[in-house]
């Protein structure tokens, strides 16, 4: 269903100019934090160190808030 819809979508736009394709909004969805930046660490390691309790880094509950707008 969905790809029929999108090959609709295309067919409906195959007469449009550059003129109109320009006035097009192209969008994705977005996240946007409500509550400041998360902690993210930067661990760097060699391979054979992957499981090394100097490489390892607890696991927390960040509190962040977050909204997600298409």
């Amino acid at each position: 269903k969905n790809r029929a819809l999108r090959v609709k979508w295309c067919q409906d736009r195959l007469h449009w100019t550059y003129e109109d394709w320009i006035q097009t909004l192209w969008t994705d969805e977005s996240t946007f934090s409500t509550t400041g930046f998360g902690h993210r660490p930067w661990v760097l390691r060699r391979p054979e160190e992957e499981f090394h309790p100097d490489c390892i880094d607890e696991t927390w509950e960040s509190g962040r808030e977050s909204v997600m707008i298409w």
